[in-house]
């Protein structure tokens, strides 16, 4: 039946099940290379066994799509995708030939993402400002791809655990910088606000009497409420009962 046959004009346009727009960091274009990565089961038939399946791997192998979801092919031809879940630029980290842009699982998106603009607050459009990896190189990867060096994926676990504290902080600063240093520590410098000295991110390796993790958390947050951010100079989270220093 010709009318189970599956054709570019079908695989090209598939239906989405979604209220939702594509992100500003993924123009047309490259909506449109994503769509040709359905071609792999042009003129097969909607009631072959796995078609979906392949189809869902194909558009996954994007470096854009994290994960797609449900993927149905219904007679006659027809191609309905759920919402993908897009990847979203994290952090960016310098490799010996340039740098990359992660999102927060360490995979690497196309260097487009660092340059198209981002949703705003209310959906206007700006620039993205991502926070920077810093202290360590990465191998150069292609996207789509997972970076290896474990200060990498630490320095995206320690800005996961900022995003928890800052986004609870009125007016908090945002990360510009999150520097590894020869020892292994880490140190967050914060736009418009302190530095943070945040020692080890491995709660395994602290030195002796350094807080734990959720301790470290909880007293950024607190250090945060009790002053303006913007008179700090550094707050010591990795020392029990630092004193501020104040700019």
């Amino acid at each position: 039946d010709a009318r189970a046959a599956l054709g570019a004009e079908q695989l090209l346009q598939p239906r989405l099940n979604a209220a939702q727009r594509p992100p500003a960091w993924v123009n047309a274009a490259e909506r449109k290379k994503i769509a040709q990565l359905g071609l792999i089961v042009e003129g097969r038939s909607v009631f072959e066994p796995g078609v979906a399946a392949e189809l869902a791997r194909a558009y996954e192998s994007s470096p854009w799509i994290e994960r797609v979801g449900a993927v149905r092919v219904r007679y006659p031809a027809v191609v309905q995708l759920d919402e993908p879940r897009w990847r979203v630029p994290f952090a960016r980290v310098e490799t010996e030939s340039g740098h990359l842009v992660l999102d927060k699982h360490g995979f690497v998106m196309p260097l487009l993402a660092d340059d198209l603009a981002a949703s705003g607050a209310h959906g206007s459009p700006g620039r993205l400002e991502l926070p920077s990896l810093a202290g360590f190189r990465c191998g150069r990867i292609e996207p789509g791809q997972r970076v290896t060096e474990p200060q990498a994926h630490e320095g995206l676990e320690l800005l996961l655990a900022l995003q928890e504290v800052l986004l609870k902080t009125p007016g908090g600063p945002q990360p510009a910088r999150v520097l590894c240093d020869p020892s292994g520590g880490w140190r967050v410098f914060l736009l418009n606000g302190p530095m943070v000295e945040w020692g080890f991110w491995n709660d395994d390796l602290r030195h002796v009497n350094e807080p734990a993790q959720r301790e470290k958390k909880a007293a950024l947050a607190q250090r945060l409420a009790q002053m303006d951010p913007a008179r700090l100079g550094v707050i010591k989270v990795n020392v029990p009962d630092a004193p501020f220093v104040p700019r």
